[in-house]
């Protein structure tokens, strides 16, 4: 796919980059998304340099020339972390060479990117990035209505509900709260959140990004979980707790062979949960912090 391109502009120098990172990132060596990402690259620097080569002048001594730049953009692709690379790219040149505008920055970035989307195998890559960071916000955003209406901020002393106020994720725009009203937000990937708060309870409908509903009541002033349902029967879940966070625990044996569990954590985490003669979750009640795995089936203190 690459023959005549390898010795482009860089050379061998930047192919042996990406192909060290892709083996980093996957633990084998992937030789197709390898050549794929450096044609993209390589394309899109020609390109650059056509445009503005009578600015840049010596390739070899300018802001793409810099390997943390190529680590940079090849980060870009997988699901670490969201980079701005108009923000993260280091503009400097070197030996004298200009730094890059930001305009022109922004040319190369932009031509980069639209080479990527043209390819199948990178379009989906970052688009299934894309998936995972909108489903992060979504969750993010969970936590942060409940730090916000919980008074569970940095704040000490949470705000009268008369000055309340949420953002509309599609607009951006600031809305006034209204207690006992449905607030309903959903995101390009499928996700959806329908919360209500009235008097101390906040409720929340959430589906992820697998098109799993689950529904939790929150008690405002206890700071426990109540009413919850989870996509599947809560008897598949199995509570994981680190034994070494257990400041007491006491079992009550109740009738049937069901007994009782209740446990007290570090940083004031409590737990209390039923579970029948065969060591199954039937009812649980849980405050301080806990958080919910559909995937592997868990419940865990949440790491704050």
């Amino acid at each position: 796919m690459l023959e005549g391109i390898l010795i482009g502009i860089f050379g061998n120098s930047i192919f042996a980059i990406i192909q060290g990172m892709i083996t980093a990132f996957f633990g084998d060596k992937d030789d197709d998304l390898n050549d794929r990402i450096y044609e993209s690259l390589e394309l899109a620097t020609k390109d650059f340099f056509k445009q503005y080569g009578e600015i840049y002048r010596k390739p070899h001594s300018s802001f793409l020339a810099r390997e943390s730049n190529i680590r940079l953009i090849v980060q870009s692709v997988y699901f670490g972390r969201n980079i701005d690379m108009l923000e993260e790219l280091d503009k400097r040149g070197f030996d004298n060479e200009p730094d890059v505008s930001q305009e022109h920055l922004h040319y190369f970035v932009s031509s980069l990117e639209k080479l990527m989307r043209e390819d199948f195998i990178l379009d989906k890559l970052l688009e299934e990035k894309t998936h995972i960071h909108e489903s992060k916000l979504a969750n993010e955003n969970i936590k942060e209505i409940l730090e916000v209406v919980t008074g569970q901020s940095n704040n000490t002393t949470p705000e009268k509900k008369s000055n309340w106020q949420l953002t509309d994720l599609a607009t951006g725009e600031e809305i006034p709260f209204r207690e006992g009203k449905k607030y309903h937000q959903k995101y390009s990937n499928g996700v959806e959140q329908i919360f209500m708060i009235k008097g101390d309870i906040v409720s929340v409908d959430f589906k992820d990004e697998h098109g799993r509903w689950s529904y939790h009541e929150i008690d405002i002033k206890k700071g426990s979980a109540n009413n919850n349902k989870f996509p599947y029967p809560v008897s598949d879940y199995k509570l994981v707790v680190n034994e070494l966070d257990i400041i007491n625990k006491t079992v009550t044996p109740l009738s049937n062979g069901y007994y009782q569990e209740e446990m007290t954590l570090k940083w004031g985490r409590t737990s209390k949960v039923i579970y029948d003669n065969k060591n199954r979750i039937q009812q649980f009640d849980v405050s301080g912090g806990w958080s919910v795995n559909h995937n592997s089936k868990t419940i865990s203190p949440y790491n704050k």
